[in-house]
């Protein structure tokens, strides 16, 4: 079996359209996030130290790179976020 290389404008376009094409969002990045209001996290405050695009088919949100506390990280939409009156983020 031989490889070929694809034609130059079909990787362009999924260069275009690669998570790693987006640049970080700076309206988010540095932002603290908090977990769900009700659940034993509501006063937990992670930080945004990126963005993608999200992965869920059709919904066309930023994909927000969380750090927790912990140092464990996650990978929230920002459409499933409320902002809060200090400007940080919630998880709905």
């Amino acid at each position: 079996m031989s490889r070929h290389k694809l034609p130059k404008t079909v990787t362009t376009i999924i260069a275009a359209y690669g998570p790693a094409a987006i640049p970080n969002n700076t309206e988010y990045v540095g932002k603290k996030v908090y977990g769900r209001q009700g659940s034993q996290f509501e006063n937990v405050a992670g930080e945004i130290t990126g963005t993608s695009l999200c992965r869920l088919e059709g919904c066309g949100g930023t994909r927000l790179h969380v750090k927790w506390p912990d140092g464990q990280r996650t990978y929230p939409c920002g459409k499933g976020c409320t902002v809060k009156a200090d400007g940080s983020l919630r998880i709905r």
